[in-house]
C-alpha cells in the first residue's frame, strides 16, 4: 500500500503534538504495516479551519489512487466540520481513503460517515471554544490598558514608560469621537471618510478609505478599555442598516 502523510500544527492553546511527532507516529504506522510512503506533507501556524493550506492540497495531490492519505488524528485534516466532509468527499472522488494513527480509517459507510462528522463536530466545537476564551482574555487584559500586539489599536499609543500599555492618543481619540458622532448620524463610511479629511483628522496611512474606517470603528469597539469608549458610539441598528456601504 502506498501512503501520503500530512501533518498540520498550530501553536496555540488547544492545539497539541508538534509537526515532528506526528510524523513520527505517521512513519511508525505505515512501517507496521507495510505501507510505502511517498511523501510527507506539512502545514505549520495553520487553522483547522483553513482551507487554504498548501501543504494539504500537496498531499491530497500526490495521494495515489488506491492509496491512504495518512494523519495523526482526524482533527489535523480539518477543525471544521463542513471543510472536513469536503475534503473526505474529494479523496473518496480521487480514489482514496484517509485514515488516521489514533482513530482508524474513514470509511464511506453510514456508521462511519456518523463517526466521522461527530468528530469533526467535536474538533469545531473545541476551535470555537479555544477562540471565545482566547478573545474573553484578550477583552479582559486590553480593558486593563495592557497591549497585546505590536502595533497600538488607532486612538491609541504605546506608553513611553511602559510599553506593555497603551494610552490614548488625543489627536487619534478626536477622529473617532468624529467618526462616531458622524456614524450616528446616519453618514456612510465614503461619507465619513470625506468629511474626516476636510475636517483634518489625519489616517496612519495615505488617506481615509471605507474599509479601513470601518476596521478601526470594529476593532476599538473591540479592543478599547472600556472607560475610554466614546459615549457617542453607532448603534447596531446603523451597521445593519448600511451594510457594506
Amino acid at each position: 500500500m502506498k501512503c501520503v502523510i500530512y501533518a498540520r500544527f498550530s501553536p496555540r492553546p488547544g492545539e497539541s503534538n508538534s509537526i515532528d511527532t506526528q510524523v513520527s507516529e505517521c512513519e511508525q504506522y505505515a512501517r507496521t504495516n507495510g505501507w510505502h510512503v511517498l511523501s510527507v506533507h506539512s502545514d505549520s501556524h495553520a487553522s483547522g479551519a483553513d482551507p487554504e493550506r498548501e501543504g494539504l492540497w500537496e498531499a491530497f495531490d500526490n495521494t495515489p489512487r488506491g492509496g491512504v492519505l495518512l494523519v495523526w488524528k482526524m482533527d489535523r485534516l480539518a477543525r471544521d466540520l463542513y471543510l472536513a466532509e469536503a475534503l473526505h468527499r474529494q479523496a473518496e472522488k480521487r480514489g482514496f481513503k484517509v485514515q488516521a494513527v489514533r482513530e482508524g480509517v474513514a470509511d464511506d459507510t453510514a456508521e462511519g460517515r456518523l463517526i466521522r462528522q461527530v468528530l469533526a463536530a467535536a474538533a469545531e466545537y473545541e476551535r470555537r471554544l479555544v477562540q471565545v476564551r482566547t478573545s474573553v482574555a484578550m477583552k479582559r487584559y486590553q480593558s486593563q490598558g495592557r497591549r497585546m500586539s505590536r502595533h497600538a489599536p488607532f486612538g491609541w499609543i504605546v506608553d513611553s514608560e511602559d510599553p506593555t500599555r497603551i494610552v490614548p492618543d488625543q489627536r487619534e481619540q478626536a477622529a473617532l469621537d468624529y467618526i462616531y458622532r458622524m456614524r450616528k448620524d446616519g453618514y456612510g463610511w465614503r461619507a465619513i471618510c470625506t468629511n474626516l479629511a476636510s475636517a483634518g483628522h489625519k489616517p496612519r496611512g495615505k488617506s481615509w478609505d471605507a474599509s479601513s474606517v470601518r476596521r478601526i470603528v470594529k476593532r476599538s469597539q473591540q479592543r478599547t478599555p472600556e472607560h475610554h469608549q466614546p459615549e457617542s458610539s453607532p448603534s447596531t441598528a446603523h451597521h445593519l442598516h448600511e451594510g457594506i456601504q
